[in-house]
C-alpha cells in the first residue's frame, strides 16, 4: 500500500507531462491544422493568425493550472468541475484552430472564429504595410471603399 502512487501524485505527474509536451503542441497545432485542413492550390500565402497561437498557449496554461489545482484538492466536486473546465478549454482551443488568412489570386479570405470575410482584389483600393520601430514585424492593411 505504501508503494502505490496516490491519485494526487498521478495527476501531478500528468500535469507536468501535459506542460512539457503541450508546449510543442500549442506552438505547432494551429499551423499544422491550417496547412492541413485549409490547404488549396489557389493559396499564394496561407497564414495562421497570431491570436490562434495565443489562445492555444493560454488554453495549455489553463489546463495545467486546472490539473495542479486538482492534484492539490481532489474531491468529487473538484473532479467534476475540473472535467467540465477542461472540456470547455479544449473546445475553445479547437474552435481557435480554424482561424487563418489566405491570399489567393482572385481574393483574400480572412477567417476568424465564426466570421469569414472574403475580399476580391477589385474591391481593394490600397494595400499598406505598417510597421513600428520597436517591433521586428509589421502588418498589412487592406483598404477598401467601405
Amino acid at each position: 500500500m505504501l508503494n502505490e502512487k496516490s491519485i494526487r501524485a498521478k495527476i501531478g505527474i500528468f500535469a507536468i507531462a501535459v506542460g512539457l509536451i503541450g508546449i510543442i503542441i500549442a506552438f505547432f497545432a494551429p499551423t499544422i491544422m491550417t496547412e492541413t485542413l485549409h490547404f488549396s492550390q489557389d493559396n499564394i500565402i496561407l497564414l495562421t493568425l497570431k491570436s490562434s497561437l495565443i489562445i492555444a498557449i493560454v488554453s495549455l496554461v489553463l489546463i495545467v493550472a486546472i490539473l495542479i489545482l486538482l492534484a492539490l484538492k481532489a474531491t468529487k466536486v473538484t473532479f467534476s468541475l475540473a472535467s467540465l473546465a477542461i472540456v470547455v478549454v479544449l473546445a475553445f482551443c479547437t474552435w481557435s484552430l480554424t482561424n487563418y488568412t489566405a491570399i489567393q489570386k482572385e481574393q483574400i479570405v480572412m477567417k476568424s472564429f465564426n466570421n469569414e470575410q472574403i475580399l476580391k482584389w477589385a474591391e481593394i483600393e490600397q494595400v499598406v504595410y505598417e510597421y513600428h520601430d520597436e517591433l521586428p514585424y509589421g502588418q498589412y492593411i487592406f483598404q477598401t471603399a467601405n
